[in-house]
């Protein structure tokens, strides 16, 4: 709802695999003999574009490459997973998907392929409706009831029949939305692209009556007792519970007008969810739970890898950022799941870590322990990153423990830089300097990164009241690709307003 689209057009789907480059460790790994790759289990067909390889590599492999052209134009080397997600061109017909591998001597073998049909319908059926067809609401929060034909892949929603602003959501049957501002009627415009690269927009329409007599939704209420609630578009009263929450909105209390109330004014409104840190600012981590976490928009928890994963994004002083907060308001927040799944193509990772349970079967780890060893490294950094063994804490036997020696020797050096660019990633909410020409970005909950501004005195950055303390600058360890064509908008109430997160993973405004 934030983003908005330099030049109309027609949006494209784009999916980028990055390469991983080993370090300084052997793991000693069995692969199967007879190299080879399996499209949905070698079915036959298939109504959609989203696929999972079973990819069988041989002996003394270190990396792959994955492409649906032979050529493996852009195609970038990958560290080896024997299950791994993909993406078919659009358009219906035969698909082919090319897979070669990169072995420990540098050789490249020949390519191996499998192929399947994708069978998609040429015209697209969808239907909206809002609020089970109601013709009034007084709340600014609607559902959104949704109805497709097979093969559509994506579904974006606009108050705006240009789409110029707009959210995307993946394949649901209900949305929950947010109404634009002032009273009357209003229209909600959604639009559907299937996997032929078809769109189709339908809308429908409501009459808002906002209740007399009450603050407008954005509004900072003070209790008698000193409480700090912000009162939501929903018309809810949402508890600040952390000092540290309500400093990760507003710097200073002199920054924001609280509107001071009664009591008895505050009886007249719901309770609803407290406030979540905001997305982009403190790491957290709850009192009696050692996993790191960085807050996303949304009320999501990122969890980080590890501390090497905290030190790429935030530097050595990443411990500087790190709040803790009580048990109890972790179930405040929702956590983003790193692992893999897709129970349709038997593709299990019990422990969320990324790597499925084949791939643990043939190294040797436990898919119930994302850090098998408990070296503080977890087995998918240890893998498909350091190369270092995920069965013993300290590989060489030096005496030095595996994370200590990354960290040490390597990362603080910048001994190496181009490492794990598929595995370590910018948190949801994140803003980042551009460490080579300067200008700002936001990485988004949708995993893309947007511009933001050439400089912090930005109208964009000022009316967003972002805080130029938590900014962090780009690391030479992570990708930082940017989405073309695309920047943040100015007074966006999904990046100044506290928001929660849906299932389908866009944001929708308290």
């Amino acid at each position: 709802m934030y983003i908005q689209q330099k030049k109309q057009g027609i949006v494209s789907v784009m999916v980028a695999f990055l390469c991983i480059f080993s370090m300084v460790f052997f793991v000693h790994t069995v692969f199967a003999v007879s190299p080879s790759v399996e499209i949905n289990s070698a079915a036959p067909s298939t109504p959609q574009r989203e696929v999972v390889l079973t990819i069988d590599a041989p002996a003394g492999t270190k990396e792959m490459q994955i492409s649906n052209d032979s050529e493996f134009d852009d195609a970038l080397w990958v560290a080896y997973r024997k299950v791994k997600g993909w993406v078919l061109t659009l358009g219906r017909g035969n698909k082919v998907v090319y897979v070669r591998f990169r072995l420990k001597d540098g050789s490249v073998t020949q390519s191996y392929t499998d192929a399947i049909v994708l069978n998609v319908q040429s015209n697209i059926g969808a239907s909206v409706d809002i609020n089970m067809d109601a013709t009034t609401t007084t709340s600014r929060i609607v559902t959104l009831h949704i109805e497709y034909s097979p093969g559509v892949e994506q579904i974006f929603v606009s108050n705006d029949s240009n789409f110029g602003v707009f959210e995307t959501f993946q394949l649901t049957d209900t949305i929950q939305w947010t109404l634009g501002g002032g009273s009357g009627r209003k229209t909600v415009y959604v639009q559907f692209m299937d996997a032929n690269g078809n769109y189709k927009t339908v809308n429908d329409s409501i009459l808002y009556n906002e209740l007399p007599g009450k603050l407008p939704g954005g509004t900072l209420l003070r209790s008698s007792t000193s409480a700090i609630y912000y009162l939501g578009l929903d018309g809810k009263i949402h508890p600040y519970l952390h000092a540290s929450v309500f400093h990760s909105w507003f710097a200073d209390f002199r920054d924001v007008d609280i509107h001071t109330v009664s009591a008895v004014s505050l009886q007249q409104y719901q309770v609803g969810k407290p406030v979540c840190m905001r997305g982009g600012t403190w790491l957290i981590q709850f009192q009696n739970f050692p996993q790191l976490y960085a807050a996303e928009s949304g009320c999501r928890l990122f969890p980080l890898r590890s501390e090497v994963e905290a030190y790429l994004l935030y530097g050595k002083d990443w411990k500087k950022r790190l709040i803790t907060l009580s048990d109890l308001e972790s179930g405040v927040y929702t956590t983003y799941d790193r692992g893999i799944h897709d129970s349709e193509h038997g593709v299990i990772d019990m422990d969320g870590d990324g790597l499925d349970k084949e791939t643990e079967v043939l190294y040797g780890t436990k898919d119930s322990l994302p850090d098998t060893d408990g070296d503080g490294l977890s087995d998918f950094e240890e893998v498909g990153v350091w190369f270092t063994s995920p069965l013993d804490s300290d590989t060489d036997d030096n005496g030095v423990g595996d994370l200590k020696q990354i960290l040490d020797d390597y990362i603080s050096t910048g001994h190496q830089t181009d490492v794990a660019k598929d595995v370590y990633n910018y948190p949801g909410g994140q803003i980042i300097k551009n460490r080579e020409n300067g200008k700002y970005y936001l990485s988004y909950v949708d995993g893309k990164i947007y511009f933001l501004a050439n400089n912090t005195a930005a109208k964009v950055f000022q009316t967003n009241m972002f805080d130029e303390k938590f900014v962090i600058r780009s690391s030479p360890y992570l990708s930082l690709i940017i989405r073309s064509g695309w920047h943040v908008q100015e007074n966006s109430n999904l990046l100044f307003a506290p928001t929660l997160i849906t299932r389908q993973h866009n944001l929708y405004a308290l």
